[in-house]
């Protein structure tokens, strides 16, 4: 197990290529579930931090559209009822002084993340010296939520810049500042340790992940992630039983589940199922990165796919005007002897 080392203060950018932390599934998937949070504060900490690390506005903006809904629900109720308003106004009151008396972990999470998303968002943006000192200076300079949150912004620009032992240090020194961003800083630095290499790593972060973290945005994909873990540790049958649970689960129609459980399968030995799952991953996500993997496996293992599935995809392709891949779907099925109606598809390469 490697040891957390403490960061620099400043650093030099290197000049590396920007690369998106979560893929667009990812954030399907948060949408889809709604941010499901335990309560009001941590979603709008959820949301914010989203914004700040990931450049996503959405949540935020849904967490204002709702405090601007409650405000004016109450105004309606306080117009409409004085006696109503006057309780109202009492009630906000305690409210308030109980928050500043007593300040929430999930409170701190978002005044920090509030304050820190400005620097943050200039650091993904510029990528400058400058700007990393100041995301740098800030996470050494606070305690905390405020310090994890800084810590989880220099995560994810290490891991932009494919840095990743370094993304992997900063997201577990997050990790031990925070309750509030756990889920993050232990996903996150999961993916991290993959990418370094370091699978036995990402299993010791992910292991019960869902049991420890049930409403996390990361539900999904935290099996996932677990399970190629286990496969670059040549432990299929762990992947397997890790996947297991989620067979019967919306999240096992998803293109990176499916395609994770036929590998883990294939490493095996069960040709057969693994052979069904990517003919099956092909048919109902044809449009994913993983729909090709699921061929070049096929073909690996002495399968392919029928000239109907190759004509689906190719059809879903061109619907969804990734005109490119389609066209090359076409022309391979126009010169593939075994295909019925050929003139068909020299209609749609043309």
């Amino acid at each position: 197990m490697r040891s957390v080392l403490s960061l620099p203060t400043s650093r030099s950018v290197p000049t590396m290529p920007m690369l998106y932390l979560l893929p667009l599934r990812v954030q399907t998937a948060a949408s889809a579930a709604g941010l499901r949070t335990g309560s009001r504060c941590r979603r709008a900490a959820v949301a914010v931090t989203l914004a700040a690390l990931l450049a996503m506005h959405g949540g935020t903006a849904a967490a204002q559209t709702s405090a601007n809904s409650s405000t004016k629900s109450n105004s309606t109720k306080s117009a409409t009822h004085p006696s109503a308003a006057k309780k109202t106004t009492v009630k906000k009151t305690a409210a308030q002084k109980t928050v500043v008396r007593h300040a929430s972990p999930q409170h701190t999470a978002f005044a920090a993340s509030a304050e820190l998303r400005p620097m943050a968002q200039q650091l993904m943006a510029s990528r400058s010296t400058a700007a990393y000192d100041g995301v740098l200076h800030y996470a050494h300079t606070h305690t905390g939520e405020a310090s994890a949150a800084a810590w989880l912004a220099v995560g994810h620009a290490y891991f932009q810049d494919k840095q990743y032992t370094e993304a992997y240090n900063a997201f577990q020194l997050a990790r031990t500042k925070t309750t509030v961003l756990n889920d993050y800083a232990e996903y996150l630095g999961a993916q991290a340790a993959l990418q370094d290499g370091h699978a036995a790593d990402a299993v010791t972060l992910l292991l019960n992940f869902n049991t420890r973290h049930r409403q996390s945005i990361f539900y999904a994909n935290a099996p996932v992630k677990l399970a190629e873990a286990y496969l670059m540790l040549s432990d299929a049958p762990s992947a397997l039983r890790t996947l297991a649970p989620y067979d019967n689960q919306w999240v096992a129609g998803q293109a990176e589940f499916l395609y994770t459980e036929a590998r883990a399968n294939q490493a095996a030995g069960n040709r057969a199922q693994a052979i069904s799952l990517y003919h099956k991953l092909v048919a109902v996500q044809p449009l994913s990165v993983e729909a090709g993997g699921a061929n070049q496996q096929l073909h690996a293992m002495g399968d392919s796919l029928s000239v109907a599935e190759r004509k689906f995809r190719a059809d879903a392709l061109f619907a969804a005007k990734q005109y490119s891949d389609a066209l090359t779907e076409y022309q391979s099925l126009e010169h593939d002897p075994a295909a019925q109606n050929a003139g068909n598809f020299a209609v749609y390469a043309a």
